[in-house]
């Protein structure tokens, strides 16, 4: 029996996975084993960086001390295993990597506290949506978005790394939330990003589609289906799917200490 916290800006919601199908908890568990924690909140970051070409132990030192640097009052972060490169050295000695944290380490830690609850894996929302755009059926500069009771979850993959992500704080409003869809692309073209005329990238939507096909087609937005593997959830609420994901595969590894 898995019990899982999912924790968001609409505050915690308990699950607990019995016979293979996932429900929530009217209440929060009374329970000694550990809970797998899922977030979606505003704080996930992405941080691109580039360092000289060390090897080993050097380079592992100086990734840790730029991610305490840049994430220094929360122990959940990590340095993303993530290849930037296509050749060799870039794979023995990289020079490019992903940084990603959770600032929000005292939301966290006071939640398992006041449950007396300890951590068996943390996933953010954030990673767990860039592994999902590493499918090979999908585009390789992508939007994956997920609209959820918390807000707007809007992830961008460029060559399938993930670049940017943000939660904007809408809910139920599918027009509004295509223009913070377009706002977004505007964002990524205005900082070169994306290079001046390029076409638009499609949006992975992990919801009601149909609501966002026709404000996003008038900015030239196309959607791009599901990988046909992929079991739709029933009533385009997706947060089984990556509930599952969480505790079978934690994308990118472990991120709490």
């Amino acid at each position: 029996m898995t019990t899982l916290l999912h924790l968001t800006a609409a505050g915690p919601q308990y699950w607990r996975r019995l016979r293979g199908e996932w429900q929530p908890l009217a209440a929060p568990p009374d329970t000694p084993r550990p809970v797998w924690i899922v977030t979606d909140l505003a704080e996930e970051t992405l941080v691109d960086i580039d360092i000289p070409r060390l090897y080993g132990a050097n380079r592992n030192t100086l990734l840790e001390r730029q991610l305490t640097t840049r994430f220094p009052d929360t122990p959940y972060r990590r340095t993303l295993d993530i290849a930037h490169g296509t050749t060799l050295l870039d794979r023995l000695a990289p020079v490019k990597h992903t940084l990603f944290g959770l600032p929000a380490a005292k939301r966290i830690e006071d939640e398992l506290d006041a449950r007396r609850l300890s951590i068996a894996t943390l996933c953010p929302t954030t990673l767990l949506l860039a592994h999902l755009g590493q499918h090979k059926s999908l585009p390789p500069n992508l939007f994956i978005v997920l609209p959820t009771s918390a807000g707007l979850r809007i992830v961008f993959l460029k060559n399938r790394l993930p670049v940017l992500t943000r939660l904007a704080p809408i809910v139920n409003d599918a027009r509004a939330q295509a223009e913070e869809i377009l706002r977004t692309h505007r964002y990524l073209g205005n900082t070169r990003i994306l290079p001046f005329g390029a076409p638009p990238p499609a949006v992975l939507l992990l919801g009601k589609a149909d609501d966002f096909a026709a404000p996003l087609a008038t900015a030239k937005i196309g959607l791009a289906p599901p990988p046909a593997s992929w079991k739709i959830p029933a009533a385009d609420d997706w947060r089984p799917f990556l509930f599952e994901l969480a505790v079978r595969k934690q994308p990118y590894g472990q991120l709490a200490p």
